[in-house]
């Protein structure tokens, strides 16, 4: 038997599971028990993110991703933030480490690695 508080005290069926395309369960698609909407993820804000929001939609096959998910919540995995990398790496003419990337896995953070790389370059 279990103990009172490991059982649950609402229930949600689910026609299916939101997987992402590596067969991964994304979290943040599951309704919230009870019927309350879970609140909106935060949209892409600058020019920057809107173009990052783009290549990690189209890698990941996802429509939305808001600026502070995280990449591997939303079916990422070290191959595909790899690609993403080189994604980005075509789109920007920089590359970003991998080990950063995975410290700090937002569109808000990686936006912020990639405006600092373009200022450096810019001399601004």
């Amino acid at each position: 038997m279990l103990p009172s508080h490991l059982i649950p005290d609402r229930w949600t069926v689910l026609p299916e599971l939101p997987l992402g395309p590596n067969g991964k369960l994304i979290e943040r698609l599951l309704p919230v028990p009870g019927g309350q909407p879970q609140a909106a993820a935060e949209p892409p804000a600058t020019p920057t993110e809107q173009r990052l929001h783009a290549l990690w939609c189209a890698e990941l096959q996802v429509p939305a991703i808001g600026r502070d998910d995280s990449f591997m919540d939303n079916g990422g995995n070290s191959l595909t933030a790899v690609r993403v990398l080189g994604r980005v790496r075509e789109e920007f003419g920089h590359q970003l480490p991998l080990v950063d990337f995975l410290g700090q896995p937002s569109i808000r953070a990686m936006a912020r690695m990639v405006d600092e790389r373009l200022a450096a370059r810019s001399g601004g």
